[in-house]
């Protein structure tokens, strides 16, 4: 699963050689990667899927999201099929699965969600289609990545006398942080 090009991160940088292709195809694989695992468990590629839940609360949400609601999507609570728009509502941008009324206490893992969500590959590319802002992240995380490559861990101070450079945590840039946040699972 890639979130952006190489091609995208070259122009953002200027860079027109081939020279660091596979390295950065490479890193490309790894910051998508890091940016759903920073999600809180968004599972951003489209599949079908199957999520137990717990009884007893009106909103369930589905880790994987926008829901595909022309695929199959069934709900079933303690083994009773439900009816979409009668018995439950779906928000397939959200991913959220609502229901009027509190379900009724059972078994655990009595409410199980069956349906298809994330988002398709834009075609022959293996580059999700993604919202802009995200596959920006991606981007200017990679390129931050490609141009610290041989100092990471190091940052440096400027000082009159010279410079001194002092280990740092790394992370995510505030900014991409903030682009992964938007799209992060948020409880109800």
């Amino acid at each position: 699963m890639k979130l952006c090009s190489v091609a995208d991160i070259k122009l953002l940088m200027d860079k027109t050689d081939t020279d660091h292709d596979s390295l950065l195809d490479r890193m490309v694989d790894f910051v998508s990667s890091t940016l759903e695992g920073a999600m809180n468990g968004r599972l951003l590629t489209k599949a079908a899927r199957t999520k137990y839940f717990n009884p007893g609360g009106r909103i369930y949400l589905l880790p994987a999201f926008p829901v595909d609601l022309t695929a199959a999507l069934t709900v079933t609570v303690d083994g009773t099929a439900q009816t979409i728009n009668d018995d439950f509502f779906v928000y397939d941008e959200t991913g959220i699965v609502e229901f009027p009324v509190d379900n009724v206490e059972s078994d655990p893992k009595d409410v199980v969600v069956t349906w298809t969500g994330g988002y398709t590959e834009a075609t022959g590319t293996g580059i999700l289609a993604v919202p802009d802002d995200l596959e920006f992240a991606c981007i200017l995380q990679t390129s931050f990545m490609f141009r610290r490559r041989k100092d990471l861990g190091t940052s440096y101070i400027l000082m009159p006398d010279g410079a001194a450079s002092i280990p740092t945590k790394e992370g995510l840039l505030p900014q991409v942080q903030d682009i992964v946040d938007r799209y992060s699972l948020t409880y109800v």
